[in-house]
């Protein structure tokens, strides 16, 4: 096999890795969001100092156990559901979002829904894997 087709990008799929990417790319986008809306009312408290905290401690102890893998993952799930909902109102708010957030935000969204799928059926494949948010083309490890 030659290496030269090999894409540059795709680390090896850690969904923990992924999540918090994904986690952090709806924390900027809120960040965006809110400063276009210029509105008064307060940023929304998306807690990102607890979901760093929670992601470290996991990865800097790679040999700890499933169950708190599989709880840091599940927290992680859930700061990005929340976000996802934040940005929900924050574009009922403000308006239009630009067409390239908008596209990534499908992305985390499915991303999002496979990690969940994977979770709570205790699985670790599944069609179509997302394994790169900013390629999403390269995918399907299933």
């Amino acid at each position: 096999m030659d290496a030269t087709y090999a894409p540059a990008d795709i680390r090896y799929p850690t969904d923990l890795n992924l999540v918090n990417e994904a986690r952090k790319l709806t924390e900027t986008v809120i960040d965006k969001l809110h400063g276009q809306c210029g509105d008064r009312n307060p940023r929304p408290r998306t807690k990102r100092e607890i979901c760093r905290k929670h992601y470290l401690e996991i990865i800097k102890h790679p040999k700890c156990g499933v169950s708190k893998r599989r709880g840091a993952l599940r927290f992680l799930l859930n700061a990005i559901r929340r976000n996802l909902e934040f940005i929900a109102k924050l574009r009922d708010r403000c308006g239009n979002i630009p067409q390239i957030i908008a596209e990534q935000l499908i992305l985390i969204r499915t991303l999002y829904d496979q990690q969940r799928t994977m979770l709570d059926n205790h699985s670790r494949r599944i069609d179509d894997w997302i394994v790169s948010l900013h390629q999403s083309h390269y995918g399907a490890f299933s």
